[in-house]
């Protein structure tokens, strides 16, 4: 992955609301059923107020990929803020005013107007806090450079993740030997992860995020397994790998 969005991300996004927004105008009635809504004017009322408010689909989907991405890049304060101004406020703000305005459709349309509001609001922001340069992305050639790895959880994936790391880092100009100490983090790591869903019925899915800066990379790894403290070295795994990772976090 590269530091920036790439457009096949923002297609997807304007997809998928465009996608929503269809669905609920031609199924609207039986959504508005599985509500128990079936007939009289309750039904008018809400087939209505369900096709203003997914004319914001589109925005929304917008948004959501926007504080992902923010978050992305560690920029969970900004992402924060971005999420409850527009559930925190907008959406109990606009609501109000809509209807204070306009009546019952106003209501529905404060809805279907917050998210796109979110967006010049969130984007204007970012446009006179950090310049035309930075603009909309955040990060330049001064910043970290990010790579995203990403696999269904298996013996031959960690390996495989491990391998990845390993080039990742000698490609940014790490020496050998702390390119392989991150592979073998991430190879025990994984393998830890395994030991510990070994009775999940799905399978593992796993992200590795690489921050490159000038002076350090950081490491993120995330998962779908279940929770546990990685870093306690009293950490209950019947599995080598477990023992392995243990002595490393404590050597480290």
């Amino acid at each position: 992955m590269t530091n920036d969005l790439s457009p096949c991300h923002i297609v997807i996004a304007i997809i998928e609301g465009i996608a929503a927004t269809v669905f609920i105008w031609v199924f609207t009635r039986q959504f508005c059923g599985l509500f128990g809504i079936t007939e009289g004017p309750g039904l008018e009322s809400s087939i209505i107020a369900l096709r203003i408010v997914s004319l914001g689909f589109v925005f929304c989907s917008a948004v959501s990929l926007t504080t992902s991405y923010y978050m992305l890049i560690d920029r969970i304060g900004m992402a924060t803020c971005i999420a409850c101004f527009q559930n925190g406020l907008l959406y109990v703000a606009l609501p109000i005013l809509g209807s204070t305005l306009f009546g019952f459709n106003g209501m529905w349309a404060g809805f279907a107007v917050a998210p796109i509001i979110t967006l010049v609001c969130a984007y204007g922001f970012v446009r006179l806090r950090f310049g035309r340069e930075r603009f909309p992305f955040l990060l330049n050639d001064g910043d970290a450079k990010l790579v995203v790895l990403d696999d269904t959880l298996s013996p031959e994936a960690a390996v495989s993740l491990s391998g990845r790391v390993k080039d990742a880092l000698l490609s940014h100009g790490y020496t050998k030997e702390a390119a392989g100490r991150a592979a073998l983090f991430t190879e025990e790591i994984g393998l830890t992860i395994l030991e510990m869903n070994k009775q999940a019925k799905k399978p593992v899915l796993i992200e590795l995020s690489l921050f490159f800066k000038p002076d350090s990379v950081l490491i993120v790894e995330r998962d779908s397994g279940e929770l546990f403290d990685l870093t306690n070295p009293d950490m209950h795994v019947e599995g080598l790998s477990g023992f392995v990772l243990s002595g490393l976090m404590l050597a480290q």
